[in-house]
């Protein structure tokens, strides 16, 4: 009984989240209010970007002066535990290991793309130490907008600066233990899956990043929605239970710092793409009341 009743609450509760539809604006600012919170809090929408002068804007910049945390989703720039996470990166069971999970003709393949993107060829054999969601992130760094000579802006640099600067406490949503148990939970398969349709779409892969980083700098976010909502390279890569399992840790992450006063959140527009699993529409759902910040 208890059990039932425990799936019950659990179906109300994605009913009514799937009841409160958030609808999207063209802006990247997105102000939370309601539900016993004094002050408003902000949201604001990173994403890539290869112009490095695609700073945040004036209304962003204003939202920032009235809180008084700034709160990225996860904060891998810096950290006293980065090498945790470089750490993690590494195989240390055969089944994780790349010559047992891609063919030879991928591995092949794999390699030549980071010989064209200039990887000198002395290092290529030492990737093959790396773990398969690795592989995925150097091919798609290699398919970017950006190419691999510029980085892609990184919006948790410059907060954390913003914050030192005014004296303001900086937090993650994400700590590093948590990005890796989260990253535990994806299987070879996902990764495969992943970074086969890299290599057999090089073309088409980097027409999409491209058209994303333009949608971002446009500050399209209707079409960007539509771009992950129909587009395979997103789709397979976004549309999982364990991406929902982070849309829910991040918006009760979200909630718990609410409740300690203002802030400002800086999260991946991944997050709020899906309507069936949307920070947007959970913190909906819990009574808070989502608007968009306009010019």
């Amino acid at each position: 009984m208890k059990k039932l009743i425990t799936l019950a609450a659990t179906l109300l509760y994605i009913l009514t989240v799937t009841a409160q539809k958030i609808p999207l604006q063209n802006t990247n600012l997105w102000r939370v209010s309601g539900n016993g919170i004094t002050e408003s809090s902000f949201i604001y929408l990173t994403g890539k970007s290869c112009d490095q002068n695609l700073k945040l804007d004036e209304k962003s910049k204003d939202a920032l002066n009235k809180v008084k945390t700034v709160i990225v989703e996860y904060d891998l720039y810096g950290s006293k535990d980065a090498g945790k996470l470089a750490r993690a990166n590494f195989a240390t069971a055969d089944s994780q290991k790349i010559k047992n999970n891609l063919s030879a003709g991928q591995v092949s393949a794999f390699e030549n793309k980071l010989k064209d993107a200039g990887y000198p060829a002395q290092a290529l054999p030492q990737l093959q130490a790396y773990k398969l969601n690795m592989i995925y992130y150097m091919l798609a760094s290699v398919a970017g907008p950006c190419g691999t000579e510029s980085q892609g802006l990184a919006y948790e640099i410059d907060l954390r600066s913003i914050a030192k600067k005014t004296n303001k406490e900086f937090a993650a949503l994400q700590s590093i233990d948590d990005v890796l148990a989260e990253s535990g939970k994806t299987d070879n398969y996902y990764w495969k899956k992943n970074i086969s349709y890299l290599l057999d779409n090089e073309d088409k892969v980097k027409a999409q990043y491209k058209q994303e980083a333009n949608l971002y700098q446009a500050r399209d976010i209707k079409e960007l929605q539509q771009l992950y909502n129909n587009n395979p390279l997103f789709m397979q890569l976004y549309k999982t239970d364990i991406q929902k399992q982070h849309v829910f840790f991040v918006a009760d992450k979200i909630e718990q710092a609410l409740k300690a006063g203002p802030g400002f959140f800086s999260i991946q527009f991944s997050n709020i793409v899906y309507s069936d699993f949307s920070v947007f529409e959970i913190l909906a759902a819990k009574g808070y009341t989502i608007t968009p910040v306009l010019n």
